[in-house]
């Protein structure tokens, strides 16, 4: 398939990301260590959901050689997005990565090096019949229903039916919310929302925006936790004054360190910068909205006019660092843009 440009949830709908409480995300992980009668199969993409939370479409169609690896880099997984017509290159721990190396010589050997799949449905015939008489089985692929029964039945078999946090009864293995889990602890690892869209492969900003008020929802009520057990522990504040003086502090110990000219800055008051006001644009806790899309525009426009000044005068490291500032200004444009749609007009890059 070729690389397309297609858009992501056309339809408007309201976003609600609904994240693994965190007491089932441990007994899932501990099922996936431990529960030996998981198949080795399952167990291998149970972790590959926990790692990068693909889609289940794409789970159980990756091809056989969408692994790589570089000696400098370490491994990658690259494949293509049908729902968003587009390719997701990602990496992945060496452990990992080393799993499914194996994983695809294993097929390679069983169905031959032109099986479509990483992860054939092994299960629909004896193998073992068909390989006595000399004759490569014919591979097919997981189907979503029965990949996810599988699934459901180890939570039953490991108790993961509920959760003792949220009081939420499990109905089945609820797969997507793989995605949804990995996209909240990533912001709350101080990933910015630009990062957290590439990792995941969205084309568009309004599910990880989801994400975010969500993670921010979550922030809050451990504030206000904070607020009853450790700063306040003798006033016994109500639970209203609690949030009031909650979501006070906490606008307050963001807006004083946060207000930029393109956006805010998300940098913990332990740590420093040298370079806030003007922070790197790919700087993992510089954040912006589309309320600063004018003046990302106004410093493209400037941007390219030095850029122009600079390679008439033949300054090529100036020329190449502002390439790079271009690049970073376009990105955010068009993801601002992507956001809330305006009609303006832009200098052209000749």
């Amino acid at each position: 398939s070729s690389r397309g440009s297609g858009h992501e949830n056309s339809i408007a709908r309201v976003r609600q990301p609904k994240p693994f409480p965190a007491d089932i995300v441990r007994r899932i992980e501990s099922m996936i260590l431990n529960d030996e009668e998981l198949a080795d199969d399952v167990r291998l993409l149970l972790k590959l959901f926990r790692a990068i939370g693909p889609r289940a479409s794409e789970a159980l169609q990756l091809p056989l050689d969408c692994l790589s690896y570089l000696e400098s880099r370490g491994y990658a997984l690259e494949y293509f997005m049908t729902k968003v017509d587009d390719w997701r290159r990602i990496p992945i721990s060496n452990s990992l990565g080393k799993e499914l190396a194996v994983q695809a010589e294993n097929v390679a050997s069983i169905y031959g090096p032109d099986c479509p799949w990483l992860f054939p449905y092994t299960k629909a015939s004896p193998r073992g019949n068909t390989l006595m008489k000399g004759i490569r089985p014919k591979p097919i692929s997981w189907s979503y229903s029965t990949f996810t029964s599988a699934v459901w039945e180890a939570y039953q078999r490991n108790g993961i039916t509920g959760s003792s946090i949220t009081g939420e009864v499990l109905t089945g293995a609820h797969l997507h919310r793989f995605r949804h889990t990995i996209a909240t602890e990533m912001l709350a690892n101080d990933w910015d929302t630009h990062e957290v869209k590439r990792f995941l492969g969205h084309k568009s900003a309004t599910m990880v925006e989801a994400y975010a008020e969500l993670s921010d929802d979550t922030m809050s009520k451990k504030y206000e936790e904070f607020v009853r057990t450790v700063t306040n522990p003798e006033k016994n504040l109500s639970d209203a004054e609690i949030s009031s003086t909650a979501r006070v502090e906490m606008l307050r110990d963001q807006m004083v360190r946060t207000s930029l000219p393109n956006g805010y800055c998300k940098l913990p008051d332990r740590l420093s910068c040298d370079v806030v006001p003007n922070p790197c644009l790919t700087c993992s806790f510089f954040v912006t909205t589309p309320v600063f899309l004018p003046v990302h525009i106004r410093q493209r426009n400037t941007t390219v006019q030095l850029l122009e000044g600079a390679k008439g005068e033949g300054r090529v490291r100036v020329a190449e660092g502002l390439e790079k500032k271009l690049s970073q200004l376009e990105r955010i444009i068009e993801e601002l843009q992507e956001v809330t749609p305006v009609t303006v007009e832009l200098p052209s890059r000749a």
